[in-house]
């Protein structure tokens, strides 16, 4: 009887064996014997048979689940385990010396694993299935003093005189090292680089305060039973928890005062947890223990069938089927079945590799790999071979794409990649520090990032090849509290007691804040003018609304399988616009319903892509698709169209009734250049880190492009020597444009990197155009103050104002007011000169001014097919894709 007074029973025969337990719940296990009182059989609560059989000399030579399933062992004249073989056939050999040590593990493929022993039969070598060796050195006492990897690598330990470990040296020669206290435990570990950590135990042994690298302290407390009472961050945010008589998490407090509660069944399985916002997940368990019905706050019934031996054969939810699963004799999955009936399959070699995943429209994909079962070839349904070679370590040297093209990678001795080298020779290189840490990459064209960390890990300054800076500041708990970007332009960032950003401030003390619910959605956002958008959400922590500062709200539902079952928009007075999706049992979309009642629908291939979609008028789209499902034509009334790829899925072709245009690529699949229908061709080129060079069109005219260091552009140049160049500021943002004729467009910004001059300069030097911009706290316009606009007007100011949802709803022009009204969803009702009306499809109708009102007809799918117009009439016509054809 457990402290909760749960009681299972135990039935023994005459001769004292057991013979049945039965637990709280009534579910019971049988033991049958043979003659030598060794369990022959066990029965479990849903009847489920295990047989075992011994050998002479009570070894277990095989044993057969309740599927039929049977392992086999055989034993070597000492009792040692000779070999194991599986339900599925699959037999792993074991070898052994005199003494027992376990000398070679031949798998079901027939590779082999070997170890030599010195004289106290410590391990001394390891060989792999690919004959590379890994060494091992000790003390006289047994002690690990090195180990030595296949390319040389050695990884060294040290000890004091008890035992423990006082430090590790790794391959790269960077040094960990531990101080222990009187009773061994540790209590300090230094890293490489010098920082420290510290444990602090209690009399019990249990760690009780944790210090991390920047000295921020974790507590921890406990109940007499060894159970964490409370556990307290570096900032004070305190964690408690609660526990039953059997030591079972019942209520977790954090730090805001959410709870999540935990109930158990008799068996000690969870029965229910309830989250922070009190939105309750039911279990319910069959006689065996494993979960059989999942109840969510919505409502909504996952159950789980099992076979016999445990694996999970399907998932139903809310009553429909939605997955089920057969498996070989080793347990692997070899069949998945989606909720339509489509199957997938999976064979796999002796030891679990996946040799050949057929989808469910039967294509192919094939896996090879080398003795050490690191995957050397990939050859997908089209014939395509990717393929990868490895160093002795099993890290990937290389890389080869389907159309052959390399990318080759070099590492350190701890493993660590330190360059990458593409197949046109672009190479990326690293270099780290003494934690492991990216210390500085250099680019394909030579630029260098170098990278500062402070002591726990936290990326500390960013410095680029011009050697300008990004710092990174963090509080107690490592959350990034500021920012300064290259231009010596801040952010801060606030966080409540669950680390979760509240407020974000720029330089300009132009705040956006952030408030969450209890089980952390985000319930909404405030802008820098104290406007709140609202968010809410069900009981699976799904959103369901969203409301701006102006009352326009947005909702979403959702079916019993996690698809999103239709939106409603919220127009002007009481006007909903509510769209609905219809789904079949896998999750495709089979209808799309608009608030208007047109409906477009859809159908679909065994592996979901789309095969036609009928769209409101009826119009018919078909597509098909190569093994890889990449679309290989698309055919409507207007005709077909087809398209042709590389293997490695590059567009080498598109075809339709105009004619057909080609594309050809290089080495790293960047577009090099482009047929048209009619012979002319467009050419491309880059540079080694993929930008853009020049265009040239097929009269031969040129256009090129020069970057900075940082992949910026520098200058654009036409083909008659025109262009413009560009200086800009540490941010990369855009201080100066220089143009042909000797004239300048310069640019500055606030610390918030809003516009705040655009200056228009002749090669006199002397200003043309000035505009001046000012922003409210929410980063919309404010001011427009506009000087030599154009010769004959006087300079300007513009004044803008908004509403609660950022909308413009005012602007002021040297004391001239023009008004701007909107509906709830946004449209523009007035501008002072016009009204304008929208259907639930929030399509305008009619604009009405002062020649009179012109109104707007659509078909079913949303085309503009009439404009009638106070002068007259323009109707519109349209291909099968819905591009405008013809208007008149």
């Amino acid at each position: 009887t457990d402290a909760e007074g749960n009681e299972t029973r135990y039935t023994y025969n005459d001769r004292g064996l057991l013979i049945q337990t039965t637990d709280a719940e009534g579910n019971a296990t049988t033991y049958e014997y043979d003659a030598l009182d060794r369990v022959a059989k066990t029965i479990d609560a849903l009847d489920g048979e295990t047989i075992y059989a011994y050998d002479s000399m009570g070894r277990t030579v095989s044993e057969t689940d309740a599927e039929g399933n049977k392992k086999t062992y055989t034993y070597d004249a000492l009792g040692r385990t000779k070999t194991e073989t599986d339900g599925a056939g699959n037999k792993t050999t074991y070898t052994y010396d005199p003494v027992g040590n376990l000398l070679v593990t031949t798998d079901a493929n027939g590779n082999e694993t070997k170890t030599e022993y010195n004289a106290i039969n410590a391990a001394v070598k390891q060989i792999d299935g690919e004959g590379n060796e890994t060494t091992y050195t000790y003390d006289k006492v047994g002690r690990l003093l090195t180990e030595t990897d296949a390319l040389g690598g050695v990884t060294a330990y040290t000890y004091d005189l008890a035992g423990n470990q006082l430090s590790v040296t790794d391959p790269e020669g960077n040094v960990t090292k531990y101080i222990y206290d009187l009773l061994g435990r540790a209590v300090e570990q230094i890293n490489a680089d010098g920082s420290k950590t510290r444990t602090v135990y209690d009399a019990l042994g249990r760690t009780t305060e944790s210090y991390d690298e920047l000295g921020g302290k974790t507590a921890t407390t406990y109940d007499a039973n060894g159970n964490q009472l409370t556990v307290t961050d570096p900032k004070g945010n305190k964690t408690s928890y609660q526990y039953n008589r059997k030591d079972q998490i019942t209520v977790i407090t954090y730090a805001d005062g959410g709870e999540t509660h935990y109930t158990y069944n008799a068996l000690g399985n969870v029965s229910e947890v309830t989250d922070q916002n009190g939105n309750a997940t039911k279990y319910t368990y069959d006689a065996l223990g494993r979960t059989h019905t999942e109840t969510n706050a919505v409502g909504v019934v996952t159950e789980y069938g099992y076979d016999k031996v445990g694996n999970t054969v399907s998932v139903t939810k809310d009553g429909t089927v939605i997955a089920k699963s057969e498996y070989d004799g080793a347990y692997r999955v070899i069949k998945t079945i989606d909720g339509l009936g489509n199957a997938g399959t999976k064979q796999y070699d002796g030891v679990g590799n996946v040799l050949v995943s057929t989808d469910r429209e039967g294509n192919a994909t094939q896996y090879t790999y080398d003795k050490n079962y690191n995957l050397l070839k990939t050859t997908d349904a089209e014939g395509g071979v990717s393929s990868s070679a490895y160093d002795a370590l099993g890290r990937v040297v290389s890389a080869t794409d389907e159309n052959g093209n390399a990318t080759t990678y070099t590492y350190d001795k701890n493993g660590n990649v330190l360059t990458e080298t593409d197949a046109l020779s672009g190479v990326v290189t690293n270099t780290y520090d003494a934690r492991g840490r990216v210390a500085a990459t250099t680019d394909k064209l030579g630029a260098t990032t170098t990278y500062t960390y402070d002591a726990a890990g936290n990326l500390r300054k960013e410095t680029d090849a011009n050697n300008a800076y990004a710092v990174y500041q963090y509080d107690a708990n490592n959350n990034l509290i500021q920012y300064t970007n290259r231009n010596n332009e801040w952010v801060k960032y606030a966080y409540d007691c669950m680390n979760r950003q509240v407020k974000e401030t720029n330089q300009l003390n132009h705040a956006t804040e952030y408030e969450y619910d209890l089980a952390g959605n985000q319930t909404a956002v405030i802008d820098g003018n104290k406007n709140k958008a609202i968010y809410t959400y069900d009981g699976l922590n799904r959103l369901v609304s969203k409301t701006n500062a102006e009352g326009g709200m947005f909702e979403y539902r959702y079916d019993s399988f996690g698809n999103t079952a239709g939106t409603t928009m919220y127009g002007g007075g009481d006007e909903k616009a509510a769209t609905t999706y219809a789904y079949d049992a896998a999750g495709n979309l089979l209808t799309e319903t608009s608030p208007l009642g047109s409906v477009t629908t859809y159908t679909h291939d065994k592996e979901g892509n789309v095969l036609t979609q009928v769209d409101e008028n009826g119009k018919q789209t078909a597509y098909t698709y190569d093994k890889l499902y990449r679309m290989v034509s698309r055919k409507d009334a207007d005709g077909t169209a087809t398209f042709a790829y590389d293997k490695a899925g590059n567009m080498t072709s598109a075809k339709d009734g105009n004619g057909t245009v080609a594309f050809a690529f290089d080495a790293l699949s960047r577009t090099t250049a482009v047929t048209n229908e009619d012979g002319t061709t467009t050419a491309y080129t880059y540079d080694a880190a993929s930008n853009r060079l020049s265009i040239t069109y097929p009269d031969g005219k040129a256009v090129t492009t020069a970057y900075d260091s940082l992949g910026n552009v520098k200058s654009q140049t036409d083909h008659d020597g025109t262009g413009i160049t560009y200086t800009r500021d540490a941010e990369g943002r855009t201080i100066k444009e220089g143009h042909s004729d000797g004239s300048t467009t310069e640019y500055d910004y606030n610390a918030a990197g809003l516009l705040t001059l655009q200056k228009e300069v002749t090669k006199s030097n002397s200003t043309r155009r000035q505009t001046a911009y000012t922003y409210d706290d929410a980063g919309n316009i404010v001011s427009e103050n506009r000087s030599g606009v154009d010769i004959d007007k006087k300079d300007e100011l513009v004044r803008y104002y908004y509403d609660k949802a950022n909308q413009l709803i005012r602007t002021n022009i040297e004391g001239k007011n023009t008004k701007y009204s909107y509906d709830l969803a946004g449209n523009l009702l007035s501008d002072g000169t016009n009204t304008y009306t929208y259907d639930l499809q929030n399509r305008l109708v009619s604009k009405t001014g002062k020649d009179g009102t012109t109104t707007y007809t659509y078909d079913a799918a949303g085309n503009l097919i009439k404009k009638a117009a106070p002068d007259g009439t323009t109707e519109y016509t349209y291909t099968a894709q819905n591009k405008l054809k013809t208007g008149k």
